[in-house]
């Protein structure tokens, strides 16, 4: 698991992501759970579960939460969430009504998703492993990702090469 930091408004940001199932047996309760956590981490520090649908590499999941995160810190941001923002930076749209059922958690098995934790403070191995465990995570393994790669081109309208980098560029 990799940590990645990015720099924006002059502050630091620590990114983590983590490739994961998940079983969620009451999704209400899943979603007071990881705002409760949020709120327990000391400094700005937010979570977000991302089914893997219409993603089409972790540089491109890396980038919506870039965008997404300074949309909020420059007071632009569309939603009232950065999990929203970030979905719908990744579906490169402003209208929240366009955003498929398929990017939210569901009630079962949620298998290949991604736990992003986007902390003011680098967060240790031990804080993260609480997290994870406080979440039911099950950490899959990072080379076993199968992008939805065709699905996330035809979302974006892109038949090119370099695709990646059109579809960030769409993104912002």
């Amino acid at each position: 698991m990799k940590a990645y930091i990015f720099k924006t408004n002059k502050k630091n940001y620590f990114l983590k992501i983590i490739y994961c199932s998940i079983d969620i047996k009451d999704i209400e309760n899943y979603l007071k759970r990881i705002e409760s956590i949020e709120k327990s981490l000391e400094l700005e520090t937010n979570l977000i579960v991302i089914p893997n649908y219409k993603i089409y590499s972790l540089e491109q999941l890396k980038w919506a939460i870039f965008i997404a995160k300074n949309r909020f810190l420059d007071k632009i941001s569309i939603s009232k969430n950065l999990w929203n923002e970030t979905i719908l930076t990744l579906c490169a749209t402003d209208q929240i009504n366009k955003i498929s059922e398929k990017w939210y958690l569901q009630n079962g098995i949620n298998k290949d998703s991604f736990l992003i934790i986007l902390s003011r403070n680098e967060i240790s191995l031990k804080e993260i492993n609480d997290i994870k465990n406080k979440l039911e995570v099950i950490e899959n393994k990072t080379n076993e990702i199968k992008f939805n790669t065709k699905e996330t081109l035809k979302l974006h309208g892109i038949t090119e090469p370099n695709a990646e980098d059109k579809i960030i560029e769409k993104m912002s």
